[in-house]
């Protein structure tokens, strides 16, 4: 199979078409085209997903707290299609998000990195679950701009809280002698202000105005070094209930660009 034929097969597949489909279009058989497939990591497996495996709202949390900051969800030819968008080389993260989508709903995810640029993504797809996030979160068109829990922070469970904060961390956040959180959802910003401010810690927020024409202003979120030392153990306690044993700053991904650069 010529390399050019195989990039447009494995475009289409990823689009949503399906191996029969791929059949009649490219005149190959289903088992030539299950092998490239199968070979690029990009097969679909079937893996449907018809309720949650486990009862865990702390891992939901990290698991809607992840797609808040980073994911995006679309029905394209009738694939119910959700993506995290992350860095190729946050390899921990990937390993990790495994884990989390495996207990809550045993689903199977790929990971697919561009060769040509750090851009990475882990895609799955499930009319379950992109429904489910829809429980959880509300937005406009503009998701980014406009995203923020779907209901007053009293009605979810303490746990689930716990692990939104988590998920917005390893996606929007930073946490090293501060954290930070950045954010043009205004909404956002301030359901991670009442989350921290019910585990006792006193965070400012303050606007950057936007440079260019049509954007937006930043809100962002800073907890200082002393509070920071705190949040970053409770995190770290709460990663050991989600089957995580090592630190937040080796989730983030910290401790290996540090070694990368000795």
């Amino acid at each position: 199979m010529e390399k050019s034929v195989l990039e447009n097969i494995v475009l289409d597949y990823i689009s949503g078409l399906s191996l029969r489909k791929l059949r009649s279009k490219y005149d190959y058989t289903i088992g030539n085209l299950h092998y490239h497939l199968k070979k690029r990591n990009v097969l679909r497996q079937n893996n449907i997903v018809k309720s949650i495996k486990l009862e865990n709202p702390l891992m939901m949390g990290v698991f809607i707290g992840i797609w808040a900051g980073d994911g995006s969800k679309f029905i394209d030819h009738g694939a119910y299609t959700i993506k995290i968008h992350i860095n190729k080389n946050d390899l921990e993260f990937v390993a990790f998000f495994r884990v989390v989508m495996e207990k809550l709903f045993g689903k199977r995810v790929t990971f697919i990195a561009e060769k040509e640029t750090n851009q990475g993504l882990i895609r799955f797809y499930s009319r379950f679950i992109y429904r489910l996030i829809d429980n959880y979160v509300a937005y406009e068109e503009n998701k980014t701009l406009s995203i923020r829990l779907k209901e007053d922070l009293a009605r979810y469970n303490g746990d689930f809280l716990k692990g939104f904060l988590i998920g917005i961390t390893l996606s929007d956040g930073y946490i090293k002698e501060k954290f930070i959180l950045y954010s043009i959802s205004e909404a956002l910003i301030n359901n991670v202000k009442m989350i921290v401010e019910n585990a006792t810690l006193m965070p400012y927020i303050y606007m950057q105005e936007p440079k260019g024409y049509g954007r937006y202003p930043n809100h962002i979120l800073v907890i200082n070094k002393q509070q920071t030392k705190h949040l970053k153990h409770e995190i770290n306690q709460y990663l050991e209930k989600c089957d995580y044993h090592r630190d937040i700053s080796a989730l983030k991904g910290y401790k290996q660009k540090s070694e990368q650069s000795l």
